[in-house]
């Protein structure tokens, strides 16, 4: 196995395949270079063209986002620099396309994104994405702008980079924390045995609840933007005030209280307690300057980019797509075809019901997408119906609390206009559960 390191090898992968495009095929661009000289620094990756825009691409360490601020602005500098037309910026996870028109806020870029986890690293999968690259460069140059791109997958873009950036930090922070804390070894051994991840190796059950968390933290702060956007009106909290923004603290070593206040001023002035509340572990993760400053980043990026104007549809959309297919098992999520859940669904609703609304079960929910289209398929079928009605006719349970909350997070987000008074999300084994049961108190999601 090669010892090269991960981002050195996807540099030179990257590189290679832009430059057998080039040479290989008809194309606008007249010459890739690496590791191009700028007056003593050097630019990662220069394609050169005399009939269409030329680019600067900077490759970065997985753990280090392609979007930040400082990775942009030094992109920026080296376009500048060489008097190249545009420039990128990526990873071996995403790859974000720039427009740049001098800008004074770099988080007003207008940007394109595409998602490299798909692409294995070998040169054929490289080869199928450098004609994407190249077109949306000549793209640029001709019409002065981007090819478009649905908000939706830029703003997943974001998400997704936050989270891949961010859990590795989490893994390391949890692994010595568990190595000294009796408190924080005491919780996540508890965790591990309430979720099932006995078989798992130490290091993979650190690995998956980094990940759980940092997906967790990525959900409720995007909810809560949209929320916040949305208040005084139509969102009306309980003073009848605007909800303060995840931003503006004066230090780094207030962040995480900061946050830790606004998730509880929603909880207590709106509501929302299923998304909002950690379990006991995810209270005790610990945090420091990296994962504040992705944090810091991630908030500002959302609030800037007015999320509110993604609809609920979407919006769940983003909750769905954030994580790959391919994980999904290991988190103990287990994804259903939307096409089966919703053929699966008419087939219950359409059995007679005893009440106006059928009272659906799901004794296995994972991610909702069976709750999830229900409610679709409730909200069409009872027009008259309120947000609140259609929840209270929809039960959902899973023993794996991490993928009951993205069933929390997919029913509240149907309709966030709407207040709602009770979230029927159980952390049990269904198995566990007596038939004449009605109210299961004891592992409500939202304490209630």
């Amino acid at each position: 196995m090669s010892s090269q390191p991960k981002e050195q090898k996807f540099h030179s992968l990257l590189y290679s395949a832009l430059y057998r495009y080039v040479e290989n095929n008809d194309t606008k661009f007249s010459e890739v270079t690496i590791e191009k000289d700028v007056e003593g620094r050097r630019a990662d990756i220069h394609l050169d063209s005399n009939l269409t825009g030329s680019l600067v691409i900077e490759v970065k360490r997985d753990d280090i986002s392609p979007y930040d601020k400082s990775v942009i602005k030094q992109a920026r500098d080296y376009t500048r620099d060489i008097g190249a037309d545009f420039f990128a910026t990526c990873n071996s996870n995403d790859f974000y396309l720039f427009n740049y028109n001098d800008e004074i806020e770099l988080q007003n870029v207008p940007y394109n994104y595409a998602n490299l986890r798909p692409i294995n690293l070998s040169d054929p999968e490289l080869d199928g994405f450098v004609p994407q690259v190249l077109a949306g460069i000549d793209h640029l140059y001709q019409h002065g702008k981007l090819p478009g791109q649905e908000k939706k997958e830029q703003v997943v873009g974001l998400l997704r980079t936050f989270h891949s950036t961010i859990w590795p930090a989490y893994k390391e922070l949890a692994e010595q924390k568990y190595q000294s804390n009796e408190k924080f070894i005491n919780l996540f051994d508890n965790w591990v045995r309430e979720n099932d991840f006995t078989d798992l190796s130490t290091d993979e059950q650190l690995e998956t609840a980094a990940k759980q968390y940092a997906y967790l933290l990525t959900n409720k702060i995007l909810f809560y933007e949209v929320v916040r956007e949305q208040t005084p009106e139509p969102i009306e909290p309980s003073d009848g005030k605007k909800l303060q923004s995840l931003i503006g603290v004066s230090s780094l070593d207030f962040l995480d209280e900061h946050i830790r206040r606004r998730f509880d001023e929603i909880v207590e002035k709106i509501d929302y307690e299923p998304i909002f509340r950690n379990s006991d572990l995810f209270e005790q993760f610990p945090h420091n300057k990296k994962t504040l400053q992705n944090i810091q980043s991630l908030t500002e990026n959302i609030e800037q980019r007015e999320i509110s104007g993604i609809d609920e549809d979407l919006l769940g959309d983003v909750f769905e797509e954030l994580i790959p297919k391919s994980e999904r098992k290991k988190l103990g999520q287990y994804y259903t075809p939307p096409t089966i859940a919703e053929a699966v669904s008419k087939w219950v609703l359409d059995a007679p019901a005893e009440h106006e609304l059928p009272e659906i079960l799901d004794p296995a929910s994972g991610s909702g997408t069976f709750p999830v289209e229900v409610y679709t398929e409730l909200q069409h079928d009872y027009p008259d119906a309120t947000h609140q009605d259609i929840l209270d006719s929809i039960t959902a349970v899973d023993i794996n609390k991490f993928p009951l909350h993205l069933t929390a997070l997919n029913l509240a987000g149907q309709n966030i206009e709407e207040e709602i008074d009770t979230l029927h999300a159980y952390h049990a084994s269904f198995f566990d559960i007596e038939p004449e049961s009605t109210m299961l108190t004891s592992v409500r999601l939202d304490n209630r």
